[in-house]
């Protein structure tokens, strides 16, 4: 589950199914999500009527099979909602058609983001993506989702700096994008804004 994107990732595992049998698997989706992605690896996908349906006329050759795919959460990511209802149809040529259900799990997002709390010290690292003598060059940068840029005067210049972040390590791994736009962005360890 990504919280900041609000997506959620669903990894479905398959297994023991038999070799070459019509395999069904449909879940039903929340009313406030979109299918994003999936595995192109079936025949047949389909969303109506609020449950997702994936066809394999013929089921691989492996017993072993994982599917995944991604939602989007187009309101707000609810903080309790329940998810995997679904079911596993195929015909067994001994047992008949098999049906195999997944009840749903509730997922409790609060209880997993309740963190202890934390000391901040009061610096923190800042990427400099900027400088000039222009004070209003905020819209000039492109950033990266749920990032805040700053601008700071030093004399005569105005320096642009994006974060806060609570590492070295955070602001390097968050640097590679920013130096898409800028070459020469680099990391400062300032007080905290």
């Amino acid at each position: 589950m990504d919280t900041f994107a609000q997506t959620l990732q669903t990894s479905l595992c398959f297994i023991n199914i038999p070799e070459g049998v019509s395999l069904r698997w449909q879940q039903r989706l929340l009313p406030q999500v979109k299918l994003m992605s999936y595995d192109s690896v079936s025949t047949l996908s389909d969303t109506s009527d609020g449950i997702f349906t994936v066809i394999w006329p013929h089921f691989s050759k492996a017993d072993t099979f994982v599917y995944t795919f991604t939602v989007l959460f187009t309101d707000s990511l609810p903080t309790v909602f329940s998810w995997g209802e679904g079911a596993l149809l195929y015909v067994d040529s001994v047992k008949g058609i098999r049906k195999i259900k997944t009840k749903a799990q509730n997922i409790d997002r609060q209880s997993k983001e309740e963190k202890p709390t934390k000391t901040f010290s009061k610096y923190a690292y800042y990427i400099q993506v900027g400088s000039g003598s222009n004070h209003d060059r905020k819209r000039d940068y492109r950033l990266h989702r749920g990032d805040e840029i700053y601008v700071e005067k030093s004399g005569r210049l105005y320096r642009y700096i994006v974060g806060p972040f609570e590492t070295e390590k955070q602001a390097r791994e968050r640097l590679g994008f920013y130096r898409k736009q800028v070459s020469d962005a680099f990391i400062v360890k300032d007080k905290r804004k």
